[in-house]
């Protein structure tokens, strides 16, 4: 119903272990999980992971994980199929490197004469 309202409609999933393939046919641009309650020893992270992005993939372009904890986990979600990572271990990383606001002379070439 708002498909026609929205560029893109996600829908998310209460947990990476859901059934998602019910949602076939709903006509979804993607999936989302929240990740931030799988810890970073978890060794049965990466098979939840290629299960969900594979069940996911079936239904929609875009997976989608977020609150991703660690480094190691990120890499599990990219290595699974998800299209998307999100979650502190990136913005940390991102934070550190700064903002960078560019002048549409350093986009589009040097300034007309």
């Amino acid at each position: 119903m708002i498909r026609p309202f929205a560029r893109a409609v996600l829908a998310r999933a209460p947990s990476e272990k859901s059934q998602v393939l019910r949602w076939a046919g709903c006509g979804l641009n993607g999936l989302s999980v929240d990740c931030s309650h799988i810890g970073t020893s978890d060794r049965a992270a990466f098979s939840r992971f290629s299960t969900f992005a594979r069940r996911a993939g079936a239904l929609a372009p875009a997976c989608v994980a977020y609150g991703l904890q660690s480094r190691g986990l990120i890499l599990a979600a990219w290595a699974a199929g998800f299209t998307h990572v999100a979650g502190p271990a990136i913005a940390t990383e991102a934070g550190a490197l700064g903002g960078v606001r560019l002048r549409p002379v350093d986009l589009w070439g040097r300034q007309a004469a």
